[in-house]
């Protein structure tokens, strides 16, 4: 798994690194949080805390979740509003339709995320470690799959 130490992630934190980034100041804010919210969740598995604890910091993450994904797309949305007046009418339409892509995403990526955090129990260890790859690959996907390409975006602006 990218950027994880240790044998079983459990045991092991999400590092961060500049494939987590856009590069736009504040979204890489938001994903530093997300990675840290990740971390904290598996320490907490970690340390044995009791389940009510547990299911707390799982909630805290879907909302700072919800509240990047409305950032993120509410970027986007002000710098193409910004931009199309610029743009070829064909390019309006690719990056219409690119966004709109974008947003959807983000739905699905959040309902992934409320489907792990659904199904965690920290009766095991094998559970827990299994809930912690879980969430650290749902945020490697995330940043680094459906993020990246931001990162030419915001470069070019």
């Amino acid at each position: 798994m990218l950027n994880c130490q240790g044998d079983a992630a459990i045991g092991s934190s999400l590092k961060w690194t500049e494939a987590f980034s856009v590069g736009y100041d504040e979204l890489d804010e938001d994903h530093r949080r997300l990675v840290k919210a990740v971390n904290d969740i598996c320490g907490a598995y970690r340390a044995g805390h009791p389940a009510q604890f547990l299911h707390s910091l799982l909630e805290a993450l879907e909302r700072e979740t919800e509240k990047h994904f409305k950032h993120e797309n509410a970027v986007m949305l002000e710098i193409y509003n910004d931009a199309k007046r610029l743009m070829p009418d064909e390019v309006k339409v690719m990056t219409d339709n690119a966004i709109k892509e974008h947003i959807a995403e983000h739905q699905q990526t959040l309902s992934r995320l409320r489907t792990i955090t659904r199904a965690a129990s920290p009766d095991t260890a094998d559970t827990a470690s299994s809930l912690c790859m879980e969430l650290q690959q749902w945020f490697i996907e995330h940043a680094v799959k459906y993020d990246s390409h931001l990162k030419a975006i915001f470069q070019a602006i």
